[in-house]
């Protein structure tokens, strides 16, 4: 069996997002490929965001390879291009398995783990030894459970973790308290979620009075 995972570009304009997006490895993908290939699964991995290429150039590449199986990871500013990739190599591989899901219908109203704060910080460890200086977390909510970002951030400053990081939260699950964490723990901007740009003002609007403190 051969599986391909792809990574699509989230850019309208790809070539201009080329240095943003090289900067953002697809850590997801690399950790089911790196769990593929344990298991002796042929497996390759495509990310689009560095390399800009057009939908029908990955398309190219995906059918060079002649998989079984083609995974897409998406966000909603690179969906267009994933299905404009996807029927492209259906038109060429019928019978290759498209495979497309959203984690959001699959795990509402059900329970889903999270990452423990030691094995986050074991990771970050390691990206930093390898000249990360910043990072990311892409949770849908990242402060949904309180006391395991106070863990995260005692064990960031406990290991002295010198990089810039963000992730996503709401205002309704993002006292002024967790925020003063995220300040002390070297975090760089919490970032608006689906509720609005008033959401990231007020966050914003703390964070200036925290930093002014």
């Amino acid at each position: 069996m051969k599986i391909v995972l792809v990574n699509p570009s989230t850019a309208v304009n790809m070539r201009s997002a080329v240095d943003v997006e090289g900067a953002w490895p697809p850590l997801g993908l690399l950790y089911l490929a790196t769990m593929l290939e344990r298991s002796s699964v042929n497996v390759k991995v495509i990310d689009n965001g560095p390399l800009g290429l057009h939908v029908k150039e990955v398309a190219g590449l995906i059918i060079k390879e002649e998989p079984d199986i083609v995974g897409f990871h998406t966000l909603s500013m690179s969906s267009l291009e994933a299905n404009e990739v996807a029927k492209l190599v259906k038109r060429e591989l019928p019978n290759a398995f498209i495979s497309r899901f959203c984690c959001e219908s699959d795990h509402e109203f059900k329970t889903w783990r999270f990452r423990s704060p030691e094995n986050v910080v074991e990771e970050l460890l390691m990206l930093e030894s390898l000249g990360y200086g910043q990072i990311y977390f892409v949770d849908d909510s990242f402060t949904v459970d309180e006391r395991r970002v106070v863990e995260l951030c005692r064990l960031m400053r406990r290991e002295k973790i010198d990089m810039v990081w963000a992730a996503e939260t709401r205002v309704s699950h993002a006292r002024k308290e967790m925020l003063h964490l995220w300040r002390t723990s070297r975090d760089d901007q919490p970032r608006e979620d689906s509720s609005g740009k008033r959401v990231c003002r007020r966050c914003c609007a703390w964070r200036r009075r925290i930093h002014d403190a």
